[in-house]
C-alpha cells in the first residue's frame, strides 16, 4: 500500500457525489471479505483491522482497488471489534486496546451487553455515512 501511495499524485478525489462508484455486488463481496478477515485477526494479538483489510483486498474489483480497500476496511473494523469481544468473553484474553481498557476498568465480559453496544455503534455509523 505504501509503495502504491508513493507512486500516486497524492491528490484527493472530488467529494461532491454521494453515490457509490462500486457496483453493489462488489461492495457486498468486498465488505464480506473484510468482515471474514477481521473475524480471523480478532483472535490474533497485535494484528489489526488494517492487516485484515489488506488480506481482503484481492476480493475488490481490480479497477477499484482504492475504494475497495475502504469498503474492506469498514467490514474488517466492525468484525474485529465484535470478535475481539468474543475473544475477551470466551478466552478471557484482551486482543485490542479497547478490550484492555474494558479489562482494566473491571467491565465484566458480558456479551449480552457488549455486543448490542457494538451493533448500535455500527448501525449509527452506517446511518451517518
Amino acid at each position: 500500500m505504501l509503495l502504491d501511495a508513493a507512486r500516486g499524485s497524492g491528490d484527493l478525489p472530488a467529494q461532491d457525489d454521494a453515490r457509490l462508484s462500486l457496483p453493489r455486488s462488489a461492495v457486498g463481496v468486498t465488505a464480506g471479505a473484510g468482515a471474514l478477515a477481521g473475524a480471523l485477526v480478532a483472535y490474533l494479538p497485535g494484528v489489526s483491522a488494517g492487516v485484515a483489510a489488506t488480506l481482503a483486498l484481492p476480493a475488490a474489483p481490480a479497477d477499484h482497488r482504492a475504494r475497495g480497500f475502504v469498503v474492506a476496511q469498514s467490514g474488517a473494523n466492525t468484525a474485529t471489534a465484535t470478535f475481539a469481544l468474543f475473544a475477551f468473553s470466551g478466552l478471557g484474553e484482551t486482543r485490542t486496546g479497547v478490550t484492555v481498557a474494558l479489562d482494566t476498568a473491571g467491565v465484566p465480559p458480558a456479551l449480552g451487553t457488549l455486543v448490542p453496544v457494538v451493533a448500535l455503534a455500527a448501525a449509527t455509523g452506517a446511518c451517518w455515512s
